[in-house]
């Protein structure tokens, strides 16, 4: 058995510092894509591909809420706040390819890597058949297998040899077996290196094509500002008339929950109620969006207006823009409080959930009636259609007489 030893020598003498240069390459590969890992490693490929499907379906109906506000007008506040919306949604698409693109570079990285690793091993595998071949040449050279078994001094010694020389014929089989294992691995890793590169040519496409797109509907959202800047006096007038249509919601809704209160006054809440209660504050951050489709248009609080920016509005709640026609749901189970007529604004239903509040403002078909029990997502009503063809529908939260923000209390949409 002694004889193998020789076999030992054949082993590449670097193959110690291969290792050791793949642990460099892969030190210098980490600390280059820190700051890529940092902002997308908590997302792989598939969950990326998955959002960007999602930007691109909301892009899409914005397109088509767009189509349908111009159908009516060609410039309003709508129709802007829809195009900013959209500008939004492509910069996240953007940001989205962006970073498909940063793993993308990383993979490719890495099979680059991996192929030379691949050829360093066929190298020395190579290297090793070709001195097993010569050595072998060089035996059958010196004396024939047969007589190099003969020629033993006992049957111990001949069995040695035999053994010797059958295992030093798998070994030349093995290392040719090795070779053609290591060669499969490498053509696997050229074509997954060749899909990546192709993967990452057509996002860079993408990428350009969304970029122009997006450098266009910012140049729109210029043109839409200076036509409605040019409109100042009605567009003052509209605001005036928003403020007070606010003004007189807010006093209806402030006036429905003092009436309540009143005759809530001294009675405690039940079991059922306070059960209910505790389910609605549990639920903070994960209650359905009242409306399927569109998007918030209004955030909740003191908003600077979009074009008259010495103009505060203070909203009660958060604003949703979408199509004409869209139905509105409870956001969670509870009880009709309230409902109130408001002329310029529809109807607004009040659901109450132990001690909070979720109030549904400018509806009309409304399908429910004070006293109701109602069930998360079950239909109240529809949101009123506007004359610019979109509708817009907003949605508060109270807790007692307290105006709460209502967008960290529903999931993360867009």
């Amino acid at each position: 058995m002694n004889r193998l030893l020789f076999l030992l020598k054949s082993l590449h003498p670097t193959n110690a510092l291969t290792f050791k240069t793949l642990n460099i390459a892969l030190f210098l590969l980490l600390l280059m894509c820190w700051g890529d890992v940092c902002l997308h490693a908590q997302k792989s490929s598939k969950t990326l591909q998955k959002e960007k499907a999602s930007i691109e379906k909301k892009i899409k109906e914005n397109n088509s809420l767009l189509k349908q506000i111009n159908k009516e007008k060609k410039s309003s506040l709508s129709g802007l706040k829809v195009l900013s919306h959209k500008i939004t949604l492509r910069k996240q698409l953007i940001s989205n390819i962006q970073a498909q693109l940063s793993k993308l570079n990383l993979q490719i990285f890495k099979h680059q890597k991996e192929i030379e690793a691949q050829k360093e091993k066929i190298q020395h595998l190579k290297q090793e058949y070709a001195q097993i071949i010569a050595q072998s040449y060089i035996s059958r050279s010196k004396y024939d297998k047969l007589m190099y078994v003969l020629a033993s001094n006992d049957l111990n010694q001949a069995y040695k040899r035999l053994k010797f020389l059958q295992q030093y014929s798998q070994y030349r089989v093995d290392q040719a077996e090795k070779i053609n294992i290591q060669n499969l691995a490498l053509e696997k890793e050229l074509a997954l290196l060749e899909n990546s590169k192709q993967e990452k040519l057509s996002l860079l496409g993408i990428e350009n094509d969304q970029n122009k797109t997006l450098n266009s509907e910012r140049n729109e959202r210029k043109k839409q500002i200076d036509l409605l800047k040019s409109k100042s006096s009605s567009l003052k007038k509209d605001i005036q008339k928003k403020k007070n249509q606010l003004s007189k919601l807010n006093k209806a809704i402030e006036k429905a929950i003092a009436e309540e209160a009143k005759k809530r006054a001294g009675k405690k809440l039940s079991q059922k109620e306070l059960a209910l209660m505790d389910e609605f504050e549990k639920n903070t951050g994960r209650l359905p969006w009242p409306v399927n489709n569109g998007f918030i248009s209004g955030n909740f609080g003191k908003q600077k207006h979009e074009i008259e920016k010495n103009v505060t509005l203070d909203n009660p709640g958060i604003y949703f823009t979408s199509k004409n026609g869209s139905s509105v749901q409870s956001v969670f189970n509870g009880e009709v409080s309230s409902i109130i007529m408001i002329p310029g604004s529809g109807t607004t239903v009040m659901v109450r959930h132990g001690k909070y509040i979720s109030v549904y403002s400018n509806l009309t078909n409304v399908k429910v009636k004070k006293g109701d029990s109602i069930k998360t997502g079950q239909t109240l009503g529809s949101v009123i259609n506007s004359d610019d063809g979109s509708s817009k529908f907003l949605f508060s939260i109270w807790k007692g007489q307290t105006k709460l923000n209502p967008k960290p209390w529903l999931r993360k949409g867009y």
